[in-house]
């Protein structure tokens, strides 16, 4: 009985982060675009013109592909006038949909490791996924392809370790990779995702021709992702891996960030390189581990592998223009923060495997020590996050008043980079066909 009250106590405790972020985002949410954001106006107007083409929807936004996401951001324009609210509320509500997978996942695992779940998972999940970490994703509701590829990994990664040898699951885990690389150049880390873990979950007979097969689906994807891709003067990928220790330092810099606040650059390199130890001594382990604790664990060591994928691929983008600081941005740490909640979680399902094996008891304390040091990460970057959504409204929140009352250059720029542009071209289309805040004024 007791063991049943604490279990409703954690999971009460799981509504808290959810509804502290909803308050927040009531509370500090800007209903205007911001930055790259304006780039989707010329083609909410041709929406309303009735001269939308595929082109525009396929075209690239700097290296990315956004066509999913623009997909739904236009299917939300079309009922709200580009009202902003509504893509934040989307964004908030497949945040919801990944904590449910996460929960099915662990609930999962307990029939397999015949052990019931620690009610404390149910917070963590919650408290990680809803963090205020990734404040720009937040607040900027143009980032929607984090939280759709986030969706996409945990369906990947749930529907091959628990139906491996079913084509349906092969189906839907190449469908949603390819949905999440056609999202985001991040994206195509859920091709490295998903071949880590059918190293782990394919049956021993096929895993060649699971593999082949893998490999195939993703080399097609890149074929499709190419197709009228315009190669950017400034993003070469072939001279950031020319620079091999800035282009590793901005990796490991990038997989540490979830841990700490920003500008605690060498404190995040070296949790990086904790994070690369952890991953590759978890797959030693479920590489020689029985059948069903592949299957518990292959899903969480798919999350790692996806965000050290998420990693390499911006590192190939950014640490050519850019220093280790920026592999720090606060919208890396959504894919960051799964990586190092899958490594959490895998290492609670060694401790249920070797937990009566004497030999192996010593490394309990330290493994232990390590989830608490995570754990107490997870703290120090929600409060970072909190003291950084605040600053981001204001700042937001200075630009809108330009927007709609002074125009002054200044502060549009806290808009958008080039504020001739946005005073010009985007406010006159904003203010003619009544979108986003100025549908409100005319209603």
């Amino acid at each position: 009985m007791e063991k049943l009250d604490n279990k409703w106590r954690f999971l009460l405790l799981a509504l808290l982060p959810p509804a502290a972020l909803f308050f927040c985002l009531a509370t500090w949410f800007v209903h205007v675009p911001y930055l790259d954001q304006w780039w989707l106006l010329p083609l909410v107007v041709a929406q309303r013109e009735g001269t939308l083409t595929f082109s525009q929807i396929w075209h690239q936004n700097a290296e990315h592909r956004l066509f999913f996401p623009k997909l739904m951001m236009l299917f939300l324009s079309r009922f709200s006038a580009w009202d902003l609210r509504w893509e934040t509320t989307a964004n908030f509500f497949m945040c919801c949909g990944a904590v449910l997978l996460i929960i099915s996942q662990l609930k999962r695992n307990s029939k397999l490791l015949r052990a019931p779940v620690a009610a404390v998972w149910y917070f963590l999940v919650s408290f990680v996924l809803f963090s205020f970490a990734p404040f720009e994703n937040w607040l900027w509701s143009w980032q929607m392809p984090y939280f759709l590829i986030q969706v996409c990994v945990l369906l990947l990664t749930g529907t091959l370790a628990s139906f491996p040898r079913s084509v349906l699951s092969w189906c839907v885990a190449i469908g949603v990779a390819v949905i999440a690389s056609l999202s985001f150049a991040t994206g195509m880390a859920l091709w490295f995702a998903g071949l880590v873990e059918l190293l782990l979950v394919a049956p021993r007979q096929k895993l060649v021709r699971s593999v082949l097969v893998w490999l195939l689906a993703a080399s097609s994807t890149v074929s499709l992702y190419l197709i009228d891709y315009e190669f950017l003067l400034w993003n070469d990928p072939v001279s950031a891996v020319a620079r091999m220790s800035h282009f590793l330092g901005y990796v490991l810099v990038y997989l540490g960030a979830a841990l700490v606040p920003t500008h605690w650059v060498r404190t995040s390199a070296v949790l990086g390189l904790i994070y690369l130890t952890l991953l590759f001594a978890l797959l030693t382990f479920a590489l020689r581990a029985p059948a069903r604790v592949r299957l518990a664990v292959a899903p969480f060591l798919g999350w790692m592998s996806f965000a050290l994928g998420a990693g390499l691929l911006t590192a190939a983008g950014r640490s050519n223009v850019h220093d280790f600081t920026q592999a720090m941005s606060p919208r890396y740490i959504t894919f960051t923060q799964l990586g190092w909640l899958g490594g959490v979680l895998a290492i609670d399902v060694w401790r249920l495997v070797n937990c009566g094996q004497t030999q192996r008891r010593r490394l309990a304390v330290p493994l232990f020590a390590l989830q608490v040091l995570i754990g107490l990460g997870f703290c120090m970057a929600y409060i970072h996050g909190l003291q950084g959504m605040r600053w981001l409204s204001r700042e937001i929140r200075s630009g809108y008043v330009a927007l709609t009352t002074t125009r002054e250059l200044a502060r549009l720029r806290k808009l958008y980079v080039v504020p001739e542009q946005l005073r010009d071209e985007f406010l006159p289309l904003m203010q003619k066909y009544r979108l986003g805040p100025f549908h409100e004024t005319h209603n």
